[in-house]
Order: structure tokens, then C-alpha cells, then sequence
């Protein structure tokens, strides 16, 4: 065994983090058992098996869609297996589906590559060939940053030289992953008591009779229109004290599982009492418009905010809104209220908006 190995892998791991995109790439490390005759038997010259072996995996990968991700792996033989057993050594592209959005997710994978393996016993087994590796496993996130891996795959050489069995364990940790910001609870003020005062005896005072002209409304929405904040809502809207829709604002605490539409336990919540207050108004058409941060590419965050805005869309259909009255649009990392260079500002730019739009 030699260092050249070693300095192979931590140049790997180097340019793994350099290089690393908020948001979509990743690195993983692990260990592996490579059952080195799982379909036939390669005998060496004095009768016996060909060994087993151990291998270590550093690989770096890259999130192209919430469910597709590509790797570049490399692959050395394990510094404490002993001198007896075979060393593999492997440089492959990998490619990665996974299949739901909950933590634990089941996924298939396939690669090709290049091979070294080395049998210290017997060097005529010795090869230097191409490799294809298919396999399936599970993934599982301990955190929004850090996840688990227990995988097992075939490597077919293609001169048919040898192949192995390889059951492996990898920890990975996802670069610029980072929880969404908990809503803002504003404390309500607390009343202030006087202290009981000595009513005096009120004056004489002689009746006035005035001409009370009333002030205008002309949206009626019953907010006159010299405090009127927006003067042409629409009809039948709720409105806050400024004469404003409520619908037309940013929906608080409306998040998301990271990198994925699922919405949270909390979200489905408030989500339920937009339903109630939604539901007063069958004739009211409503935009529900989805923002993302610029942590990762621009086409990914695209494509994010526009499955998280059908993913309202859709939980307010279930709760008996009328899809004839939403319109789903994600905007991406578009139109940003606050800066991106903060974790506080990025949390504010994730958000849902409803546009009352008739």
C-alpha cells in the first residue's frame, strides 16, 4: 500500500468543498465489504478462493432535480484489511433516482468507470479494465445538512475478468442546506390600567344641531376612502383596517421539507384557516405565487417554487376551494423582498404569496 492512494482522496475531498453549490451538491464517505466471487469462482494457482475485500468511497454529487442526482466516486482499498486480500481500486460517474420525499427514501443507481484490481497472492488476476456498476439502496436525513446511506451493488468488469458484490455504509453532508425561518409571533400589547379618577359634574352645554355629511366610500368596503390605503379592492374582499384585501400579503409560516413541496405539519395549519376564510368568497379569483432564495441553480429553484405553489393549490382543493379559483405560478429565486446574503434574509425571500386577481 502505498500514499499515493491517500493523496488521491484528500485532493478529492479538497476540491469537493471548494466547488460545492449551496443547496444541490453534496459529499459522501463510507465503507464497503466486496464479495469478490458472487457469480462464479476464480481459483487461484494453489486451489484456494480469491479473499474478500474492504474498500473506502469518497464521492462527490450534484442534485440536478429534487429526485436525480449525479456522482464521482473514487474507490480504494481499506488501509486495514491486511496484505492478504485483494485491493480494488475504482474511479466511477454514478448516476442516482430516488423515489419519494419523505426522510427515508429508496433509490437506484448505475455507473461506469474504470477498474484496477490487484490479487497480492496471485497476479494473474491482475486487470486493469472497464467497469459497470447497477445496484439499489436507502437514504435517510438525519438533518437538513447531514444523511445516512446503506447501499448494495454489482461491478461487472467488462472483459469478464471478475466481478464483486459490494454492500456498503456512507454519511453525507448537503453543502448551503439550511431550516426554514419559524414564523414571527408578534406579542400583543398588554392593557395599561388606570387608576380610577373622581368624575366631575359635566357642564351645561347647549344642543348644536349640525349637518352630518357622511364621508366617501366608493369601493364599499367600509373603509373611507381618506384612510383608505387601497381604494379599488375588489368587491366582497376582506379587508384589514388600511382598506387592504388580507388575501394580498405574504402567507406567514407556509414552509416546506427541505429541497422538496412536501409541506410541514405547521403549514398545513395555517393553510387550513386560509381554506375557512377562502371559502367565503366563491367569486374571488386568487394567484398563489411561490418564492425561493438564489441558493442553487436558478433553473432547480424554478422548478422547486412552482411544485411547491401547485402543492397549495392542490391542499386547498382538498379542503373544498374550487380550482376554477386558483391559479398556481412559482416565480423562483424572482423578486426578492429581502438580501440573499443572509441565512435571516433567505428565509424571508421562501415564501407564498395570495393575489386576489378579480
Amino acid at each position: 500500500m502505498t500514499f499515493k492512494p491517500l493523496a488521491i482522496a484528500v485532493a478529492f475531498a479538497a476540491a469537493a468543498s471548494a466547488h460545492a453549490d449551496q443547496g444541490s451538491t453534496y459529499i459522501t464517505v463510507g465503507g464497503g465489504y466486496a464479495d469478490n466471487e458472487i457469480f462464479d469462482d476464480f481459483r487461484l494457482d494453489n486451489g484456494s478462493h480469491i479473499n474478500n475485500s474492504w474498500t473506502n468511497e469518497l464521492s462527490l454529487g450534484y442534485y440536478f432535480l429534487p429526485a436525480l442526482a449525479g456522482e464521482v466516486s473514487l474507490t480504494l482499498p481499506s488501509p486495514f484489511q491486511g496484505d492478504k486480500k485483494p485491493e480494488i481500486t475504482q474511479y466511477q460517474l454514478k448516476g442516482l433516482y430516488f423515489f419519494g420525499e419523505n426522510a427515508l427514501k429508496p433509490y437506484l443507481t448505475a455507473g461506469y468507470g474504470l477498474e484496477k484490481f490487484e490479487v497480492p497472492q496471485n497476479n494473474r488476476f491482475d486487470e486493469e479494465t472497464h467497469v459497470f456498476t447497477y445496484g439499489l439502496g436507502l437514504q435517510y436525513h438525519f438533518t437538513e445538512s447531514w444523511f445516512g446511506r446503506a447501499e448494495y451493488h454489482i461491478d461487472e468488469m467488462t472483459d469478464e475478468s471478475n466481478e464483486h458484490g459490494v454492500a456498503m455504509l456512507e454519511v453525507g453532508y448537503l453543502f448551503g442546506a439550511s431550516k426554514p425561518a419559524k414564523p414571527v409571533v408578534k406579542e400583543e400589547p398588554k392593557p395599561v390600567v388606570m387608576p380610577a379618577l373622581v368624575k366631575e359634574p359635566e357642564p351645561v352645554v347647549e344642543e348644536v344641531v349640525e349637518v352630518v355629511v357622511e364621508p366617501l366610500d366608493s369601493d364599499n368596503d367600509g373603509v373611507i376612502d381618506d384612510n383608505d390605503a387601497c381604494p379599488n379592492t375588489v368587491a366582497g374582499a376582506s379587508v384589514d383596517a388600511k382598506g387592504c384585501s388580507v388575501f394580498d400579503g405574504k402567507l406567514e409560516g407556509v414552509n416546506f421539507e427541505s429541497g422538496s413541496a412536501r409541506l410541514t405539519a405547521e403549514a398545513r395549519g395555517i393553510l387550513d384557516d386560509a381554506a375557512s376564510e377562502v371559502a367565503k368568497f366563491p367569486n374571488l379569483k386568487v394567484e398563489i405565487a411561490a418564492y425561493t432564495d438564489s441558493q442553487g441553480s436558478a433553473a432547480f429553484n424554478q422548478r422547486l417554487s412552482q411544485s411547491r405553489a401547485d402543492s397549495v393549490r392542490n391542499y386547498l382543493i382538498g379542503k373544498g376551494i374550487s380550482g376554477d379559483q386558483l391559479t398556481a405560478v412559482g416565480y423562483g429565486e424572482d423578486n426578492p423582498i429581502a438580501t440573499n446574503e443572509t441565512a435571516a434574509g433567505r428565509a424571508t425571500n421562501r415564501r407564498v404569496e395570495f393575489v386576489v386577481q378579480q
